[in-house]
Parts: structure tokens; sequence; C-alpha cells
């Protein structure tokens, strides 16, 4: 009986200790009172399940990003699963340099994952550069951003999504840029109450995907919503 008692007493400590265990929120202030002071180094830290609180003002530092074949920069590459990212708001957490950045050999990014990741964006905007969501494959939630896209080539989000919510996000597009590019793959994608705004193309879906929703949305310009080969 007393082994007994002591077994049951070490698994009660083994379920408090787990129970004491939860995600964490980690703050990213430019003026050095939250953890960090750039988005990249609190990505990197944290684990899966945390949330990084992002303040005000504009992060315009690029990092090194690596894919299978090619290296890129970005603002962030998020390299773990299961992240939220939150802004303080649209046009006040700004991802981006003030000037348009890109070159022809090179495609500066906002935001990019290159591995099957799901995440959640918040509350912010991305301009100034190439691609502002660049999710090559896995689950992402956008919610109440604002991406710009300056040049003819630029796009907004671009990726083989699946399980995907676009939720009440802007879009404000130059001549022939793109906001939403679904490559061949994508799968169950919802594009919910948001706006695109100027001359380029609102969504470019590849005739290979499939479950694709667009509801409650405002188009303002000359803008095309058509379904491509990709």
């Amino acid at each position: 009986m007393a082994t007994q008692k002591i077994i049951v007493g070490l698994c009660l400590v083994g379920l408090c200790v787990a129970s004491s265990v939860s995600a964490r929120s980690w703050r990213v202030e430019l003026d050095g009172s939250g953890d960090f002071t750039d988005i990249q180094p609190a990505a990197d830290a944290a684990a899966p399940g945390d949330t990084i609180l992002i303040g005000p003002g504009r992060f315009d530092t690029f990092h090194e990003c690596v894919a299978p074949g090619w290296t890129e920069e970005a603002i962030m590459s998020v390299l773990t699963d299961s992240l939220t990212f939150i802004g303080a708001g649209q046009g006040v957490t700004i991802l981006g340099p003030e000037t348009y950045y890109g070159t022809l050999n090179t495609t500066p990014k906002g935001i990019c994952s290159f591995e099957f990741h799901t995440c959640q964006i918040q509350d912010l905007t991305i301009e100034n550069v190439e691609e502002a969501i660049y999710w090559w494959t896995g689950n992402l939630r956008v919610e109440r951003c604002t991406l710009k896209e300056e040049t003819w080539d630029d796009v907004g989000i671009v990726g083989t999504l699946s399980s995907a919510f676009i939720v009440d996000c802007e879009f404000l597009m130059a001549s022939q840029a793109d906001g939403i590019v679904l490559v061949a793959g994508a799968t169950d994608v919802e594009i919910l109450g948001s706006r695109f705004v100027g001359n380029g193309n609102s969504i470019l879906i590849s005739n290979q995907c499939t479950g694709i929703r667009v509801e409650d949305c405002v188009f303002e310009g000359s803008l095309v919503l058509c379904q491509h080969q990709v």
C-alpha cells in the first residue's frame, strides 16, 4: 500500500509540472522595453504555441532566409510551427523599409516560410518588399493586415496554402501587382471580408486549386478575379 501511495504521489507531481508549462508571449519593442528589438530573434526564440507581440514602429531589418536551392532576404523567416504574430494595428506596426526595396535579381520578402507550418498573423502592415507574405506550404490565418504592392511583379500573399483564412485584410496594389496568388495544390482557402484596391490582379488561382471561397470582399479599380495555370 505504501508503494502505491508513492507512485500516485509521483504521478500527481508530474501532472502539476506538466500543467505549469504553457505557451508564453514575447514582446518586440523598438524602444528596448520588450524582450527583443527585432522580430527575427523573437521568432527564433519562440517555441510552438508561443505568441510574438510586435509593438508600434517600422521594422526594416532584413535577414538571410535560406530555401532549398536559393537564398533571399526577409524581415522575418518563420522556422517554428504554431506561432502567432500580433502587431499593434494596421499602419501602426509596419514591416518593410520606408522606400521600395528590390532588384531584378532578388525577391525580398516581409514574412516567409519554406516548410509546412501553421501560423497566425494579425494587425500589421507590410510594405515596400516584393512579396509581403511568402508561405510556400502549410496553414495560415491572416487577419486585419494591410499589404501594399508597389510594382508590377509584387505579391501580397503567395503560396500553396491549405486550410487558410484571409480575413478583413486590405490589399493596395500598383498596376499589374497581385494581391493573392494561390499556387497549384492550394486547398480549403477562405478569403473573407477583404478589400482589394488598385489596378493589379486581386486574386490569381491555379486551375489545380480546390475548395477556394471568396466572400464579402470589395474590389475597387481595374482588378481581375481569375483562375489560371501556375
